[in-house]
């Protein structure tokens, strides 16, 4: 069970996280054979002490190329596809980022149809540079709020 049971998550997106881990598997092989290229888990992969990610998969055999699975709900997958999954592509980028890969791709895949379409994202220098800006103001925030929580502590 674990965080999926999380209170603070509404039914729906408890019901496509399940789903997601359900189908990312057949997923994963629909993609294999459709590309012809192998892929592999990899588990969580950390870049300095804040960033980190879970790539669902490294493609093998490519240089730095990772896949990341969507498996939305029925009466979501057209929408994902006609919007060209635009919603994953941040993730995506900052999976870039995190891992030092070139290449993502999204895999937007349908069990019920039996089919995915595929989106390669590639790593973006300017959602990079973002990403570090957000990142350094996050850190700053979360500094400033450490030494206040520090300061009362010692006051009381």
């Amino acid at each position: 069970t674990g965080w999926i049971d999380d209170e603070s998550i509404s039914y729906s997106e408890k019901d496509a996280i399940k789903r997601g881990i359900v189908f990312e598997e057949e997923a994963a092989e629909w993609y294999e054979k459709h590309t012809g290229r192998s892929v592999a888990t990899c588990g969580f992969v950390q870049r300095g002490q804040y960033l980190g990610c879970s790539p669902d998969r490294i493609v093998l055999g490519f240089d730095r190329r990772l896949l990341q699975i969507k498996v939305p709900m029925p009466q979501n997958f057209m929408k994902e596809v006609m919007a060209d999954g635009e919603k994953h592509v941040a993730q995506c980028k900052t999976e870039l980022y995190v891992c030092d890969y070139l290449v993502n791709d999204l895999l937007i895949y349908s069990p019920e149809l039996k089919t995915g379409y595929i989106r390669e994202i590639h790593r973006d220098p300017e959602h990079d540079k973002t990403l570090l800006s957000k990142m350094r103001v996050a850190v700053k925030y979360q500094q400033e709020l450490y030494a206040k929580i520090e300061s009362l502590l010692k006051n009381n």
